[in-house]
């Protein structure tokens, strides 16, 4: 069982990317700490518990990623390459047009202000086929990362993925994946240069990512204190009180998995898995149609993770658990610290069918790669809500790895 330099390269990937979403919430639960005891239900300290379920996870992580990526697939493309280009068109076209619909009629202030469920038919397609769309721009980029050139027709739909990325954007964490597009459109070398190999004409890219950056946080900052109080004298007084939201608010993650794996030993943890299949069969019940849909039912693994581990609650508010809490909250515990390894591995190895011996991840290629499904691995176990966008990612992610050989389709030659 022999793991090649593509293997070590997505590990490194992976790696990166849990430390990216885990350690900086770490970091914030000890230098802040005031903060945080007024925004969370229970104290937040890592402790022997924690530890030990964070080695077995990643005890199984490691055996089943090893075997995953040792074993050979054979690919089998039941798709044409003509094919893949009219499907892949037909997806970033309707995503253009209704976030074009979307822009018009709906502001960025959607997410604090409307509910889908109240929303246009449209609306509800846009956020049904936005995963997929990211699932078409993780295919580019590694097309890109195996060495090859990408043709003026992969070019130019990410040019329309572009802009209705941003015409729809209601987040600051949706407003990186325009930067992302931006990068392999104008700048695709960014995505393979290694960390102290930063040339001058990057360096610009950097800047440029850096004002950016600034510009989408402080688009995230003025969408929750108000844009009228961003450049105003009084805007520092504003931030200061918003930093003890800010904060623990993005530590929810290290915080979720922390305070329940702690919970869990006195028994003070208690989902009741019966409310996943309610949720389940009451989204079934909207799909199709059923008279017994309940449109105040919200009882999801977010809406508890929300209800435990914070101290207030709005009144519809959710918090996605993250993958290392998710663990307690699948049937059967602790069958979750083996199963979700697994779905975790067999997802990467979906990511490696994409690549060829080419391969090449740089620095900023390795923090951004798993960007694109970064949805699967806020809330894994919505996966198996099935009428979830996050279960329509993993299967297009499937779909795309399994039988369209996007190497042929989105390259030139």
């Amino acid at each position: 069982m022999k793991l090649d330099k593509r293997d070590i390269s997505i590990f490194k990937a992976f790696m990166i990317f849990i430390s990216i979403w885990y350690l900086p919430g770490l970091f914030f639960s000890y230098y802040f700490d005031t903060y945080f005891s007024s925004y969370y239900a229970y104290d937040v300290f890592f402790s022997i518990k924690s530890f030990l379920f964070l080695v077995l996870f990643f005890f199984f992580f490691l055996l089943f990623f090893v075997f995953f990526f040792s074993t050979k697939s054979i690919k089998k493309y039941i798709f044409t390459p003509g094919f893949v280009k009219l499907f892949t068109f037909s997806v970033v076209l309707i995503f253009f047009l209704l976030s074009l619909y979307f822009n018009i009629n709906y502001s960025y202030k959607f997410r604090h202000t409307s509910r889908l469920a109240d929303s246009s038919f449209f609306v509800s397609l846009l956020w049904a086929i936005r995963p997929l769309v990211y699932i078409i721009f993780l295919s580019v980029l590694v097309v890109y990362l195996n060495g090859r050139l990408l043709s003026n027709f992969a070019k130019f739909f990410l040019f329309m993925m572009l802009v209705g990325a941003i015409l729809s954007s209601t987040s600051t964490l949706q407003l990186i994946f325009p930067i992302l597009i931006f990068g392999v459109l104008f700048f695709p070398k960014i995505y393979l240069i290694k960390l102290f190999n930063i040339k001058i004409s990057n360096f610009f890219f950097f800047v440029f990512v850096f004002l950016l950056t600034i510009s989408v946080v402080l688009f995230g900052v003025g969408g929750k204190v108000g844009y009228d109080n961003l450049f105003t004298e009084n805007f520092l007084n504003v931030l200061s009180g918003y930093l003890d939201r800010l904060f623990p608010r993005l530590s929810t993650s290290i915080s979720s998995f922390l305070i329940i794996s702690d919970a869990i030993y006195d028994s003070v943890f208690n989902y009741r898995y019966s409310d996943f299949f309610s949720v389940f069969y009451n989204r079934a019940a909207l799909v199709f149609g059923f008279s017994d849909f309940d449109l105040d039912t919200i009882s999801t693994v977010n809406r508890y993770n929300y209800l435990f581990v914070f101290e207030n609650h709005a009144e519809r508010g959710g918090a996605s658990p993250g993958i290392l809490a998710s663990v307690f909250y699948f049937p059967f515990f602790p069958f979750g610290l083996i199963f979700l390894p697994l779905i975790l591995s067999f997802i990467l190895n979906q990511i490696k069918k994409m690549t060829e011996k080419g391969f090449n991840l740089g620095f900023f290629g390795s923090i951004t790669l798993l960007y694109p499904i970064l949805n699967i691995f806020e809330a894994p176990l919505n996966i198996f809500y099935v009428f979830d966008p996050i279960f329509v990612m993993l299967f297009f992610l499937f779909f795309y790895t399994s039988f369209f050989d996007v190497n042929s389709a989105f390259s030139k030659g």
